[in-house]
């Protein structure tokens, strides 16, 4: 089940950076927004068709909708950007941009030189073999693509425009003299989708009989701007249920697990069921060791608690498109695909739509 937003005017994501007067009066954007902020834009409305936040309070719709600390049946997958039907996703950080090109390759695994110096901790380096120029990517791939590049073929990366940026400056003012009060001038981002971009929130379809109207108003991002929803009808659960029945051989018992969505770990970036010493751990039916990863810079997960009324504890998230390479120790394919291929793994926020992952082969024969 798929849930297409879009938004009525422009809409306002900001990080967790302190927001505030003597503060900072710059607000730095986040988009795609957290999984987490649709999470509870859903959730919220799903909440007032039924009654009242105080009566979630209490406890009324726990089954479906849970209570304040505690999930009910309603879950997200993950949230994706959509243009004209097709959704897209990050590019994974194992890979590179062959420059002045489009074409996405993917770095190859290879064990760690023993002449190389560095902190990093695991036995297997990333590395591209070509004799192109490559550069760091930015950008899109789409469902295609994404299973191209999990295959261990090449793909393209997007050249479509999804959204604009423009700013917003305000100030406050003096309610006695109505001038502006000093100090409290401001500046935000706004974030403007193309017009046949959304944002799409992948759901269960057992989900479906939650909602009353097949479309809808709902309030989204700071400044709660109106955005309308509507279940969609086009062939995008095909194409993720396609995604989803992806069958590849893994090699010499190597695979990787690619993010698709921020992921939080109780361990920072190390997923809390691998043993920091040996790399070692065991999920599901799985005994696994962790031997390279390409994780990008973490970014920190936050939020407003409308029913308490207070922020959300900051936690630090690994990023989308972060990509973690095992070698299967104990259990088999199918256990991998089981255990890691469309399914959140995230140690936390695992229902708000983190940690949504797929699995992958891996280039290079390890040497």
């Amino acid at each position: 089940m798929v849930i297409n937003i879009k938004p009525v005017d422009t809409l306002f994501f900001r990080n967790s950076k302190p927001f505030e007067v003597g503060g900072e009066n710059w607000a730095e954007i986040v988009f795609p927004p957290l999984p987490r902020t649709v999470y509870g834009a859903l959730r919220t409305y799903l909440i007032l068709q039924k009654g009242s936040i105080e009566e979630f309070k209490q406890g009324k719709f726990e089954e479906d909708l849970g209570t304040i600390d505690t999930y009910g049946k309603f879950k997200l997958k993950g949230i994706f950007l959509n243009k004209d039907g097709t959704l897209y996703f990050k590019i994974p950080y194992d890979s590179v941009l062959i420059e002045g090109k489009d074409k996405l390759k993917t770095l190859e695994l290879m064990e760690k030189p023993k002449l190389m110096i560095s902190n990093y901790p695991l036995e297997y380096v990333l590395f591209y073999r070509g004799g192109e120029k490559v550069e760091e990517p930015s950008g899109w791939i789409d469902t295609y693509e994404l299973k191209k590049y999990l295959t261990g073929k090449d793909a393209t990366v997007s050249k479509n425009s999804f959204y604009k940026i423009s700013e917003k400056i305000g100030i406050a003012r003096d309610e006695k003299s109505l001038s502006s009060k000093e100090s409290y001038i401001y500046k935000i981002p706004l974030v403007q989708l193309e017009r046949d971009v959304c944002i799409s929130a992948v759901l269960e379809d057992s989900l479906r009989c939650l909602f009353d109207k097949e479309v809808d108003m709902l309030q989204l991002g700071g400044e709660r701007k109106s955005a309308v929803f509507e279940i969609d009808k086009t062939d995008i659960d095909d194409d993720l249920n396609d995604l989803k029945d992806l069958n590849v051989d893994l090699k010499d018992g190597f695979f990787k697990v690619c993010l698709l969505t921020p992921t939080v770990f109780k361990k920072g970036w190390l997923p809390s069921w691998i043993d920091e010493a040996t790399k070692e751990g065991k999920i599901g039916k799985l005994k696994v060791k962790l031997v390279a990863a390409a994780t990008g810079r973490y970014i920190k997960v936050g939020g407003w608690d409308l029913a308490r009324n207070k922020p959300k504890p900051l936690k630090k998230a690994v990023p989308a498109g972060a990509v973690y390479y095992f070698k299967l120790l104990e259990g088999d394919e199918k256990d991998v695909f089981e255990t890691f291929h469309f399914k959140n793994i995230s140690d936390e926020f695992s229902e708000e739509g983190f940690g949504f992952s797929v699995v992958g082969v891996v280039n290079g024969d390890g040497r």
